[in-house]
């Protein structure tokens, strides 16, 4: 499948599609760690059901860069437009993670427009990331330094495609020792952006403050792993609860909160049947 790519408020948007146009169209968002093309295996499975519409966030693949402008509300904005732009006047908000909380975001300012959500371990705010204070204090002081826009366009470029100094940097902020493949695949994951996007995109993930905790009767499906290493999913499930009190709950046990393989369509199909039953059951309700 190849990427299209459009225009919308100036800024180049890359995205796939699957899917067959007589389904319900879904927009599904990719976490902070990964892209639209690591995620085809995921669109493809959720095609069998709707016409997914599957875009590379800003500074992701080749999709235009926020720059120092990127956060979940900005990004939010710009998906918005995109939806416009492909002239949806219905549909249904998904996405993984980063992506999860873009979509909640987003249906926020499209209430009448959004059919559901379906959200796979998505971040409701900051606080439910699993780090102690000190480590966020360390890394939100390292990024606050980097946000100095000379270092942001000399130092940060270089420390971000320098293998040695990446992994000082990852196991320097972790609590445990990362091993070797884990490793290769962080900095895979986090080289899925540019080096500004993931600066400022981490400090946005970590300072998101919770959404409105006002009840909304909106259909939402909820997936989440119960062993995340990431994110906490109980606190994450109450919180949605909070927001939609209809939240359909469906525990989707992985390895981690981002797999190091990332698993293909038939290994999809194989493994996580439930995924596609537990969906049309979520839409025949």
């Amino acid at each position: 499948m190849k990427p299209i790519t459009i225009i919308v408020d100036g800024k180049q948007i890359e995205y796939f599609q699957f899917g067959n146009l007589k389904n319900p169209p879904l927009l599904f968002l990719h976490g902070f760690h990964g892209n639209a093309q690591e995620i085809t295996s995921i669109s493809q499975y959720l095609a069998q059901i709707f016409c997914v519409y599957s875009p590379n966030l800003p500074g992701f693949g080749v999709s235009s860069d926020l720059g120092m402008s990127f956060n979940v509300d900005n990004c939010a904005i710009l998906m918005e437009k995109f939806l416009k732009k492909l002239g949806l006047k219905s549909f249904y908000l998904g996405g993984i993670s980063l992506g999860g909380t873009i979509a909640t975001k987003m249906f926020l300012s499209e209430v009448g427009k959004v059919e559901g959500l379906i959200l796979l371990h998505p971040l409701f705010c900051g606080d439910h990331i699993k780090m102690n204070s000190s480590q966020r204090k360390k890394i939100l002081s390292f990024i606050t330094l980097m946000q100095n826009p000379l270092l942001a366009k000399t130092i940060v470029p270089f420390i971000f495609y320098n293998d040695s100094l990446m992994k000082y940097i990852l196991q320097k902020f972790s609590e445990t020792r990362i091993t070797s493949q884990n490793m290769r695949t962080r900095i895979r994951c986090i080289r899925s952006c540019s080096p500004l996007t993931y600066i400022n995109g981490l400090k946005s993930l970590l300072t998101h403050t919770p959404l409105q905790p006002i009840p909304i009767p909106c259909k939402t499906l909820l997936f989440l792993n119960p062993v995340d290493s990431v994110i906490d999913p109980n606190k994450t499930y109450l919180s949605f609860q909070k927001l939609f009190p209809k939240a359909n709950k469906v525990d989707f046990v992985m390895e981690n909160h981002h797999p190091e393989v990332i698993p293909t369509l038939s290994e999809l199909q194989a493994k996580y049947p439930q995924i596609l039953s537990e969906i049309k059951m979520w839409l025949q309700n």
